[in-house]
């Protein structure tokens, strides 16, 4: 009896879980649609596919596609890195075009070069290149570091794209007002009735602009002539160990006298040389390597010899055979040059620089002058023309000025 009664028991509670569990199936059925949609329909309900604007085949252009350029990238026949020990963003590339259309890349220090000198500094440095007067500069890019970028790529030989971009046009109906510039004022800060010393300050994007010769002083700077190259020295060729194409000497002339700058030894890293008068040596000096022409000019100054040797330790003027920074205890003399028969020059000295004129310092006292002799510092240096104007720029605190040293009647010449 009790057998059954489990049995019987057992049997209920199984029909019970059953029908129950059937009951839910149906309650959910009954939550869902009546027909399930596919999935494309599905996809259709949710947005429209857009139209191609453009050939479904990527390597097919469509009407308005602006094709880019082709670039073809320089065939450089060889890389020379003169200075391997130094970071690459620390130095200047420089890409050389041969004559025979062979190009060489060249990776240096900055300091070795002067902006105008390439190719006789690269023929002085590295002499089995074999450069000569058809090779020129293809290209030439300062350090990374000046730029805060990484090293600069070589340029290509890139046509021009084949159809241009439409400009954006404002919204507006007028056009926009451009600001004026403020006037720029000239103040002179010393005449002695022979010359006078003008300064203009000039806002701090303007610095290094020489455009700005003209916005201070009315005319523009003057361009260079063959008679202000001869004031410098005569450039020849006379070192036995250099290619002959490659002038690493000057000549001068006072009267009769013939005067000569030679580079007469080159001994590792030491550069030798001597000036003679006539053949006859009065004064050796030696420079450290460096592939800016440290011979930097040989001139006649009423009479007297003067020869700036840029060293890159110690630049320095020889006048007469006499050292004149060992005389004057400067660090450093810079840029001399001869207006109305008296030497002007640059001189630093305990850090700060002033201009020099006479033998006397003149003007005031400045915290930097743009001296170079390489690379973009090059084209900001100091500029003497024609026997009556120089050149420089110049920095006191915050106040940036193009400065002027120039002949009384040198604007009626």
């Amino acid at each position: 009896m009790n057998k059954k009664l489990l049995v019987t028991g057992l049997a209920t509670i199984i029909v019970l879980f059953v029908f129950g569990a059937f009951v839910q199936k149906e309650s959910l059925l009954a939550l869902l649609p009546s027909s399930v949609p596919t999935a494309a329909a599905t996809a259709a309900s949710v947005h429209n596919a857009p139209i191609p604007t453009r050939t479904p085949d990527p390597r097919t252009p469509a009407p308005n596609d602006v094709v880019g350029p082709t670039v073809t990238p320089i065939p450089v026949k060889q890389t020379i890195d003169v200075d391997p020990a130094m970071p690459d963003r620390e130095k200047m590339m420089i890409i050389i075009r041969k004559g025979n259309g062979d190009f060489i890349r060249i990776w240096a220090s900055p300091e070795r070069f002067q902006y105008d000198q390439l190719i006789s500094q690269l023929g002085r440095l590295l002499p089995e290149l074999g450069l000569s007067p058809s090779d020129e500069v293809f290209f030439s890019a300062p350090p990374a570091i000046m730029m805060g970028k990484r090293p600069p790529a070589p340029p290509s030989i890139t046509p021009a794209l084949t159809s241009t971009p439409k400009p954006l046009l404002l919204p507006t109906s007028k056009p926009l007002p451009s600001p004026s510039p403020a006037p720029l004022s000239v103040t002179t800060l010393f005449d002695d009735g022979r010359v006078e010393l003008l300064e203009c300050q000039v806002p701090k994007a303007g610095y290094h602009q020489w455009g700005m010769a003209e916005a201070c002083f009315g005319r523009p700077l003057p361009k260079w002539t063959p008679e202000d190259r001869k004031r410098l020295g005569e450039p020849f060729h006379s070192y036995e160990h250099h290619s002959s194409s490659i002038d690493d000497s000057l000549r001068q002339y006072i009267g009769q006298d013939r005067y000569e700058a030679r580079l007469v030894e080159v001994d590792q890293l030491d550069f030798h040389y001597t000036l003679f008068k006539n053949d006859q040596p009065i004064y050796n000096i030696t420079g450290f390597l460096t592939t800016y022409d440290m011979n930097q000019s040989l001139q006649n100054v009423d009479g007297h010899i003067v020869w700036e040797f840029a060293d890159i330790r110690h630049p320095t003027i020889i006048i007469d055979g006499q050292d004149r920074r060992e005389a004057l205890g400067a660090e450093a003399l810079y840029a001399p040059y001869g207006i109305d028969d008296r030497l002007v020059f640059i001189q630093k000295r305990n850090g700060k620089y002033a201009l020099v004129y006479d033998g006397e310092p003149i003007g005031p006292i400045f915290d930097d002058v743009t001296i170079g002799y390489c690379c973009d510092t090059a084209g900001y240096t100091v500029r003497p023309w024609g026997g009556t104007r120089y050149w420089f720029w110049a920095r006191r605190g915050d106040a940036y000025s193009l400065m002027l040293l120039r002949k009384q009647d040198a604007d009626s010449s």
